[in-house]
């Protein structure tokens, strides 16, 4: 018994659900499409009527040639870019660690015009990893410089310290 009754409830739903369905379906207005071909056809029979003879037929033809100009107004205006350069520049704190797959190193840059790595050890060649960037500090932050050596694919965090060399332990200094 209780199961005739379930039937019967689930065949009306069915029925009622069908009949809204069918509804929303017969509302539904239908619109006329026009593709790119549609429109570039008829662009090309209304020139041919203009210039052509009535009594001959419509040639449709369509100049592919300019596509390149055509299809410039569709792509992408704004791709970001990443540009590789052989020697390092200063960037932004904000751009600093923006590409995952480089490194980060810090650097400290001592009052005596010393630069040393994380571990106090005095950096030779400095030119190499970070350029000019020395010159740059107060361009961004005061004592913070961000430099990206794509060459080495390294960010450089070169900060700012009061110190001397002489002021830092020996057990630090090499």
């Amino acid at each position: 018994m209780r199961k005739n009754i379930v039937y019967a409830l689930f065949g009306f739903s069915v029925g009622v659900i069908a009949g809204i369905v069918k509804d929303k379906l017969d509302s539904i207005e239908t619109v006329d499409v026009k593709t790119g071909s549609d429109i570039l056809n008829e662009e090309a029979s209304e020139k041919s009527e203009s210039t052509d003879d009535a009594s001959e037929p419509a040639m449709t033809s369509v100049d592919y040639s300019k596509y390149k100009t055509m299809t410039e107004q569709y792509k992408e205006k704004s791709k970001k870019v990443t540009v590789v350069r052989n020697q390092p520049i200063v960037i932004s704190p904000e751009d600093y660690g923006e590409e995952e797959y480089y490194d980060q190193i810090e650097f400290i840059y001592l009052n005596d015009d010393i630069l040393m790595n994380e571990n106090y050890e005095v950096v030779e060649n400095r030119e190499r990893f970070i350029g000019d960037a020395l010159n740059h500090f107060g361009e961004y932050e005061e004592d913070s410089v961000y430099v990206r050596n794509d060459r080495l694919k390294v960010y450089f965090a070169i900060l700012k310290d009061e110190r001397k060399s002489t002021d830092i332990p020996k057990m630090y200094a090499h």
